[in-house]
């Protein structure tokens, strides 16, 4: 599968998983902030509600406690001028019933002015009232001597409070009821009711701008997520958001940005496969090249020509080589591009037989292109990949006769405790500011002769991979008109009984 077609693929399911989720989010996103401007509001009236309810109350039944009192006052103060008229009545050898009506209307002479009076016997006979006619006393009256009976009631157009008691004097029992007016005491609850009501509705007006504002800035970082949400549905993988605060909505940014970097790391491996298998059939078309060369040039050696039987065997064995190579080649350049395999087993070899049968696979091709090819290797054994260490060496030498060269030397020495082996060229050069990018896959110096070559680009980022499976790099120097050398090197394995020092410059033209 191509990067395009997986980052499409992905994208469209991103997307559309990624789009209901937004569509939801916002729409939860708005009817977040409806509930926590309208619970605030609620919460705020309810608490007003309660403490004006309880305020107002509680100054009514402190000012009816007051007037409770007072009215207790008169009572007491009537009924101890009634009791005391009585008494004297008495010792001055008067009849009290014949007097008694005189001595009521005496003690009702102490009420207070607007207040009700009314003294009243056992079987609700009026001595001295100014209640109503019609007021029915016997709903206030009780003959409890040592309890009296407290109620409000509506007289007239007031309403009062009123205080009645029994008490026995004089072989006399007597009912005493006296009234006093609250009606200011309900003027002024009212008046408290309206000025909170004022108060009330201030208090809930601004309290909802403000809470408007507060739920605001609750609910924006939730925006900010959806908006980064709808970015990364939209393909924008590196999204973040940034939050400052270490509540509840601040983790939750933190999870969303960890969340982000997962889908952005899952994508790019997505990605990164998908680019990588391009890679490895371009990279295997690439390396096909050069041994289906020598491959075809071998097999119509055998087809166009009458050769010995000698010459068959030999090219029929750099064929079944090759082919064999080739196969092998398959899978470890699967190893190495695909799966980034770095630990290839190295196997200990004598340079120079790599040398030559690398130079026997090249030597179709270079007579193809009419390119001198010439090698020298000093006799030693490396440590190497054989396939692809041949590999490199081949895209090097193709690279090199891509350049218009006319000659190219291969070359292989001793230096220090390595092998190192030296590709040089007389083509057209590298300029100076491409060479620190001519290891880049897909990267060509010259994209018209490369593409007229059938160059892609990947022989440099390939021949770079295997040698860093070796401990290596690649050393480029470069002049442009005057050609181009490529060096790396090899671990080497000295073994003194192994090397032969005779014909061991030995150079051969193909």
């Amino acid at each position: 599968m191509c990067s395009g077609c997986a980052k499409s693929l992905v994208g469209r399911i991103g997307s559309r998983r990624c789009s209901a989720s937004v569509i939801a989010w916002r729409y939860n996103c708005v009817k977040y902030f409806v509930k926590v401007f309208f619970c605030m509001i609620l919460v705020i009236t309810i608490a007003l509600a309660v403490m004006g309810y309880v305020l107002i109350s509680h100054n009514f039944e402190n000012a009816l406690s007051r007037e409770k009192a007072r009215v207790l006052e008169e009572y007491q103060l009537l009924k101890f001028s009634l009791q005391a008229g009585m008494i004297n009545a008495v010792e001055q050898g008067a009849v009290l019933e014949e007097v008694l009506s005189e001595i009521a209307g005496q003690t009702a002479q102490l009420a207070p002015e607007n207040n009700l009076f009314a003294i009243y016997t056992d079987q609700f006979s009026v001595l001295q009232s100014n209640f109503p006619r019609e007021y029915d006393f016997s709903q206030i009256a009780t003959k409890q001597e040592d309890k009296l009976y407290y109620t409000t009631a509506s007289i007239g157009e007031t309403t009062h409070m009123l205080v009645s008691g029994y008490f026995e004097q004089s072989d006399m029992q007597l009912y005493l009821s006296v009234g006093r007016d609250i009606g200011a005491v309900l003027e002024e609850q009212q008046a408290q009711m309206k000025d909170y009501m004022i108060i009330y509705g201030i208090i809930l007006c601004t309290s909802a701008v403000v809470l408007s504002v507060v739920s605001f800035l609750l609910t924006r970082p939730i925006g900010l997520l959806t908006q980064a949400a709808a970015r990364i549905a939209d393909g924008h993988y590196s999204e973040r958001v940034y939050s400052r605060s270490h509540d509840e909505i601040g983790m939750l940014a933190q999870s969303f940005n960890k969340m982000a970097e997962n889908v952005e790391e899952k994508i790019y491996a997505l990605e990164l496969n998908a680019r990588q298998k391009e890679d490895f059939v371009a990279n295997f078309a690439h390396e096909l090249k050069t041994p289906l060369t020598s491959v075809i040039g071998y097999a119509d050696m055998i087809y166009s020509k009458q050769c010995d039987a000698q010459t068959v065997h030999m090219a029929a064995g750099y064929i079944l080589s090759e082919g064999m190579r080739l196969e092998s080649l398959s899978f470890k350049l699967m190893e190495l591009i695909v799966l980034g395999k770095q630990d290839f087993l190295l196997e200990e070899m004598p340079a120079r037989e790599l040398m030559e049968d690398i130079v026997h696979t090249l030597a179709p091709c270079m007579q193809e292109k009419q390119v001198l090819l010439t090698w020298q290797a000093e006799p030693c054994y490396v440590w190497a990949e054989y396939d692809l260490v041949k590999t490199m060496i081949l895209n090097l030498a193709d690279n090199a006769a891509k350049a218009d060269s006319t000659q190219i030397h291969i070359r292989g020495s001793v230096v220090g405790h390595r092998y190192e082996i030296c590709i040089e060229d007389d083509g057209c050069g590298i300029p100076e500011e491409e060479l620190s990018r001519i290891t880049e896959a897909f990267y060509m110096v010259d994209k018209a002769r490369s593409r007229g070559q059938h160059g892609a680009g990947l022989g440099l980022a390939i021949a770079a991979k295997i040698a860093a499976i070796h401990g290596s790099r690649l050393n480029y120097s470069s002049a442009v008109g005057q050609g181009t050398a490529v060096r790396f090197s090899l671990p080497m394995e000295r073994r003194k009984h192994k090397r032969k020092r005779a014909g061991q410059n030995e150079t051969r033209r193909q």
